[in-house]
């Protein structure tokens, strides 16, 4: 039967390789091209109208010219369409859409109207700046030591200080030395008198040396 194909027999898989071919034998060669007048090796083709503007437009003094005006700017991979691709590309290849020195009438426009860079008015503008797209999710932390260089917990052996400081090394640290207690140094069988070799009052009343407490005795 002539006008129907099989089930699967679709001309997707055809299409969508091409698509794919004509994408990327484009950028390839737009990237050269940047490279190329830039003078300056990795230089690439930007996308986004701010990146395009920051990096190819100031940083170059480069700037897209042909680019279909009923095609909005963006990059060559978000561009869905056999058609639309085919366009870019054979635009790209007969030499209508090329890249040309920014002069310094365009340059300083630039700088007062960002906008004015983009290669034709139909773009999605300067995308807001919104922060880190990592915010509140979880990061990457590299493993420490993967290869077991390290072997055990290093060990620190320096002089450690005490948990607390006492109320000795307080007055010390301040330069008040705590005096000695003279009733601590006493002993239990010596007195005042026996140590500074003097007799007591009571001693020199009786006549003799006290040997008990008399208030004890009664």
């Amino acid at each position: 039967m002539t006008g129907f194909r099989a089930i699967g027999d679709t001309l997707g898989p055809n299409y969508a390789r091409r698509e794919g071919e004509l994408k990327g034998g484009t950028h390839q060669s737009m990237d050269a091209t940047v490279e190329s007048m830039s003078g300056i090796p990795g230089r690439k083709m930007r996308w986004t109208l701010k990146s395009y503007f920051k990096y190819v437009y100031l940083a170059l003094h480069i700037k897209l010219v042909g680019w279909p005006t009923d095609i909005p700017f963006m990059n060559l991979s978000d561009i869905t369409g056999l058609v639309r691709i085919s366009r870019i590309a054979t635009l790209w290849e007969s030499g209508r859409m090329y890249f040309a020195p920014v002069s310094d009438e365009e340059y300083l426009a630039a700088l007062a109207n960002p906008l004015s860079c983009a290669p034709v008015p139909l773009h999605h503008g300067f995308a807001p700046d919104l922060g880190r797209c990592d915010i509140k999710k979880r990061k990457y932390r590299p493993k420490t030591d993967p290869l077991n260089l390290r072997k055990g917990r290093y060990v620190r052996n320096g002089p450690k200080s005490a948990r607390w400081v006492s109320q000795m090394a307080e007055r010390r640290a301040e330069g008040k030395e705590l005096s000695a207690d003279p009733i601590s140094s006493f002993s239990e069988n010596e007195g005042p008198s026996k140590r500074t070799g003097r007799r007591t009052r009571q001693e020199e009343v009786w006549g003799v040396e006290l040997e008990e407490d008399p208030i004890e005795e009664c």
